[in-house]
């Protein structure tokens, strides 16, 4: 996409073991064009969340970033020092998680946190920070902002938690959002709500968003383009709506045939197997094992993503007989 804001391109990102280095994220490339969201999609262990820690630069030993580019509006994030990666985290690009309780200090009030996120990259008193933490919480809609800025995270709602933990990611109006997994903890009820959320607000702050989830049926309400990983690569990349019309990779299609749609009552389908370890992949396609629509050729040589339309890619020997 000429038009991007992040570029992600090769990226790497190994753990050591006692087994020898594990590649978690391997040779991950995606673009996320300004004031748009992209999904990056796929089953737990398949690479979604370290990538976002990846792009922070937040990952933890024993684990490293190998190679790649990150960039973000012009500048390659993985050669900036630390120091000036403090600068852009919170401001430039900020990250919700999936279990606000594990994010949250809880021996701090919400109001206190948010108010130092602010004092963070902005140099403004503790009273202009505790009115911009006031606001932000009336813009997340959380109830009483007046109340709710000196109560401490177990005293609200899963739901309330997570509004508190998006106020504080948009404490700086960052360019970049990266929200991973950020309804899987909450009901479906709740989960509808952050979802209108985080909509209305990118359209109020033109931010773009990245959203790490598993869950095909938030892509289809969210998303204007998917990118699918499977154990540590990108399998599959495409606009949102010809992913749902015509998936070009196996795992994709499977994804979909395990999901409820409407009309009609029918079988779901789930896939067999499960994600390979990555210490000890199969030979050739990674999905091999799992896949309905194996040949000879997969188990000896590994496809490369390769173009199957206009600005979408998969990594399939077969790719053009995929889609029912």
């Amino acid at each position: 996409m000429d038009d991007a804001l992040l570029r992600v391109r090769g990226l790497v990102t190994t753990f050591r073991t006692d087994r020898g280095p594990l590649r978690a994220v391997d040779d991950v490339s995606f673009d996320v064009p300004p004031a748009a969201t992209v999904a990056v999609v796929g089953e737990s262990g398949c690479g979604k969340s370290v990538t976002a820690l990846s792009i922070l630069r937040l990952v933890s030993p024993p684990g490293r970033i190998e190679s790649g580019v990150i960039e973000l509006a012009g500048r390659d994030l993985l050669q900036l020092s630390e120091r000036a990666m403090r600068e852009v985290r919170g401001n430039l690009v900020s990250m919700i998680f999936q279990e606000p309780m594990t994010s949250l200090n809880p021996v701090y009030t919400i109001g206190w946190q948010i108010i130092e996120a602010v004092r963070l990259h902005r140099r403004v008193s503790r009273r202009a920070a505790r009115d911009r933490s006031l606001e932000l919480l009336r813009l997340v809609g959380l109830p009483e902002p007046d109340t709710t800025i000196d109560l401490f995270p177990h005293q609200l709602s899963g739901g309330q938690r997570q509004r508190a933990m998006i106020a504080m990611a948009l404490a700086c109006e960052p360019k970049v959002l990266i929200a991973d997994e950020p309804t899987t903890a909450l009901d479906v009820t709740v989960q509808a709500q952050i979802l209108d959320l985080l909509t209305d607000l990118q359209a109020r702050l033109s931010m773009s968003i990245v959203l790490i989830t598993h869950d095909l049926a938030v892509v289809a309400q969210t998303a204007r383009h998917v990118v699918v990983m499977y154990a540590g690569r990108v399998v599959e990349s495409a606009p949102v709506t010809e992913i749902f019309a015509a998936p070009a990779h196996p795992y994709t299609r499977g994804l979909l045939e395990s999901i409820p749609g409407p009309g009609p009552a029918r079988r779901l389908r789930a896939i067999e197997g499960i994600v390979p370890d990555l210490r000890s992949l199969p030979g050739g396609c990674r999905f091999t094992d799992r896949c309905p629509m194996r040949v000879e050729k997969c188990s000896a040589e590994e496809p490369a993503l390769a173009p199957v339309a206009p600005n979408r890619t998969s990594r399939c020997w077969r790719a053009t007989e995929v889609s029912p």
